[in-house]
């Protein structure tokens, strides 16, 4: 006996299984999409950070102990190194939200200054 055609369990199955991998799909997507947007916050961040540290790296010397500060996304830190007179430490740290419950961790960037 042949058959032709194919029978309605056959049309569900395939229906279920075309739904199950949408579903997977989109969800992939949403993660995907999720990660590239964090990506992209911690790369602004870093970007931020280097800019500030570059602009600290052109202060003069004098004015580096008055660029210490704290604000809500930037903080500056700016100390004396106890073992070399002519030296600063400094610290840059970016905080940023990427888009969880939770913060990220900040990006932090330390260099040191000696005087010329």
């Amino acid at each position: 006996m042949i058959r032709r055609g194919i029978s309605l369990l056959e049309v569900m199955v395939s229906a279920i299984l075309l739904v199950a991998l949408m579903t997977l799909s989109l969800r992939m997507f949403a993660v995907t999409g999720a990660q590239h947007r964090a990506a992209r916050n911690r790369q602004i961040a870093t970007q931020r950070a280097c800019n500030v540290m570059e602009r600290l790296a052109a202060a003069p010397w004098d004015a580096l102990d008055e660029l210490s500060g704290d604000d809500a996304e930037l903080q500056i830190e700016v100390a004396a190194v106890p073992d070399e007179p002519g030296a600063r430490r400094i610290a840059v740290a970016v905080r940023y939200n990427d888009g969880k419950a939770m913060p990220a961790p900040p990006v932090r960037l330390v260099a040191w200054r000696y005087r010329r």
